[in-house]
């Protein structure tokens, strides 16, 4: 009887032994399908962060050429200084300062290049000697042109620096769903998806 209780306590020791082995595998197993949805949720939050981080760059870039732009743009915002030599209670020299330098026709601007800026006669020094007014006339156009060259360069990169920045906070929120995400199903905390 000893041999048969024995027995039988081999026989539940190799049953509950394989149900263990059993209960053992499915769990390597949930634990590998769990590790690699992680690591597939871990990849698109590294390329979220990367693509965050390459917007960012462009932003900072953009943000540098315009400001070196905006340096560039300085002598042509002194284009009044220009008018100094006109008579101060002149009508005209009012609208020459309050002139929209930044919203000129393009065809306006195309016509003073074209058939006075490239004359070489249209130049303050040359103009100086038959009169300072004149000079100051000749000055004031070509700082306007210069300025407002810039001005519409300028506003085009500040709209893209506009955008690149919407971009950037869309692609952030993003990125912060998806690590928070991470977090929820994981239990994992990450300061950023390079961390997980």
């Amino acid at each position: 009887m000893t041999t048969q209780v024995e027995d039988l306590k081999l026989v539940i020791q190799e049953v509950e032994c394989h149900q263990r082995n059993k209960d053992t595998e499915a769990l390597i197993a949930k634990i590998g399908q769990q590790t690699e949805q992680l690591n597939q949720d871990k990849a698109i939050a590294d390329a979220e962060e990367q693509r965050v981080a390459a917007i960012q760059a462009e932003v900072t870039k953009q943000l540098q050429k315009s400001e070196e732009d905006l340096v560039k743009a300085e002598p042509a915002l002194n284009a009044n200084a220009a008018l100094n030599t006109l008579n101060r209670v002149d009508d005209f020299l009012e609208a020459l300062i309050h002139f929209d330098k930044e919203h000129i026709p393009e065809g306006t601007v195309r016509v003073v290049k074209e058939e006075y800026l490239r004359d070489p006669e249209f130049n303050p020094e040359f103009v100086w000697t038959k009169t300072s007014a004149a000079a100051g006339l000749c000055a004031w156009v070509i700082n306007i042109i210069c300025f407002h060259e810039v001005y519409c360069e300028v506003e085009l990169k500040r709209r893209k620096l506009s955008q690149a920045s919407t971009d950037q906070a869309g692609v952030a929120e993003k990125l912060e769903v998806i690590l928070r995400m991470l977090c929820k199903e994981y239990g994992v905390f990450p300061l950023s998806s390079s961390a997980l």
